[in-house]
C-alpha cells in the first residue's frame, strides 16, 4: 500500500507543479507593446525582482507574490514581498491585496506615472511609473502607495533569447497573412500571442498572454460534402480553447464593414457564421494592422456584438526555418 501511494505521488506531484508554473508566470517585457495610455487597462504586470529605493541591488521575488493590475479607474496592489535592510526574503507576508484609485496618468519622459489616490482617505496620494523602452516595451516599475511610505523598484524580465526563437517559430505574427480576404488563410491554423476577454468593456477587461501548453488556436477548414448529384464546399472556422471548448461555425458570407473602435474607425472583415449544432449565429472580425496583414480575430455574437474571444497576434513577422 506504501510503494502504491508513493507511485501516485511519484505521478500526480509533477503534474500538480507544472499546473502552478503554467498559472502563475512572470511578466516578460515582450508579452506586450504599450503605445498609447488605455493598452494598460486590463494588464497584470508580475515582476521577477524588486528593491527598497535605498538599496544597491535587486533581489529575486517568487512568481505571483508581487503583481500590479491595472484596470479603467483603479490599481490592483498585491505586493507581498518581505523587506528587510539585507533584502527580500522568504517566506511572502500574508498581506490581502488592495485597491487605490486612479486620479490621473501623465505621460513623461520614461513612460507613464499612475497616480494614485487612496479612497479612504484622500490625503494619502501615490504613484506608479511605468518606465518604458524604446520599443514601446515595459522593463521596469516603481511603486509608492504615499509619500509617507518608501518607493519599491521592480524589474519586469526580458525574454531569453532561446524563448524569442521558440516563440517567433511558433506563434501566428501581425504580418505574416493578409486579411483583405479569408484566400491565404484556407488549410492554416492561427497561434495567437494574446488573449483579451471583454475587449467590449474596458471596466472589466483582462489581457494575458498566451502558452504553447494552453492549446488554443484558430484553424480555418474546408470540407466536401455530398448533396444529391453534386459536391459542395463548406467553409469552417474552428476555435479550440484554453478550457477544452471547441466552437466549430460555418462561414455564411463575408463583407468589409467600417468598425469603430476605441480610437478611430478602421475597415475590417466581417464573417458572418453560424453553430451547425446550436443554430446561432455569430459574427468574426478579422482585425487589420499595417499593409491590411490580420492584427487580431474577434468572436461577437450577434444580438449586442459583444465580444467573446478576441485573440492578437504576436507583433512582427514569424520566424521561418
Amino acid at each position: 500500500m506504501k510503494q502504491l501511494i508513493i507511485l501516485l505521488l511519484g505521478i500526480f506531484v509533477p503534474v500538480l507543479l507544472v499546473a502552478q508554473i503554467d498559472s502563475v508566470r512572470y511578466t516578460l517585457s515582450e508579452d506586450r507593446e504599450f503605445i498609447k495610455e488605455s493598452d494598460f487597462t486590463g494588464f497584470t504586470f508580475m515582476p521577477s525582482e524588486g528593491k527598497m529605493s535605498t538599496a544597491h541591488y535587486p533581489d529575486p521575488i517568487p512568481a505571483g507574490v508581487v503583481a500590479f493590475s491595472i484596470k479603467k479607474s483603479y490599481l490592483i496592489i498585491d505586493e507581498r514581498a518581505r523587506y528587510t535592510p539585507k533584502g527580500i526574503v522568504d517566506p511572502p507576508t500574508e498581506d490581502k491585496p488592495y485597491r487605490l484609485r486612479i486620479a490621473s496618468i501623465d505621460k513623461i519622459n520614461y513612460g507613464y506615472q499612475l497616480n494614485l489616490v487612496d479612497p479612504d482617505n484622500r490625503e494619502l496620494q501615490g504613484y506608479l511609473k511605468i518606465y518604458i523602452d524604446g520599443i514601446s516595451q515595459v522593463d521596469m516599475l516603481k511603486y509608492r502607495p504615499s509619500m509617507a511610505d518608501p518607493e519599491h523598484s521592480y524589474v519586469i524580465a526580458r525574454t531569453s533569447q532561446e524563448q524569442l526563437l521558440e516563440d517567433g517559430k511558433f506563434f501566428t505574427h501581425q504580418q505574416d497573412f493578409d486579411a483583405r480576404t479569408l484566400d491565404e488563410l484556407w488549410g492554416k491554423v492561427l497561434y495567437p500571442f494574446l488573449n483579451i476577454q471583454n475587449q467590449s468593456n474596458l471596466e472589466s477587461r483582462v489581457i494575458s498572454r498566451i502558452y504553447r501548453s494552453h492549446d488554443i488556436d484558430v484553424r480555418f477548414e474546408e470540407e466536401t460534402v455530398i448533396r444529391g448529384k453534386k459536391e459542395k464546399i463548406l467553409q469552417y472556422i474552428i476555435f479550440n480553447q484554453k478550457d477544452g471548448s471547441r466552437r466549430k461555425l460555418l462561414v455564411k458570407k463575408l463583407k468589409e464593414i467600417m468598425h469603430q473602435n476605441r480610437d478611430s474607425k478602421r475597415t475590417v472583415l466581417e464573417v458572418e457564421v453560424k453553430d451547425e449544432a446550436t443554430q446561432e449565429n455569430f459574427f468574426i472580425l478579422m482585425h487589420r494592422g499595417v499593409k491590411s496583414y490580420l492584427k487580431a480575430i474577434e468572436l461577437q455574437d450577434e444580438k449586442n456584438r459583444q465580444s467573446l474571444v478576441y485573440y492578437e497576434m504576436r507583433r512582427g513577422k514569424r520566424i521561418i526555418e
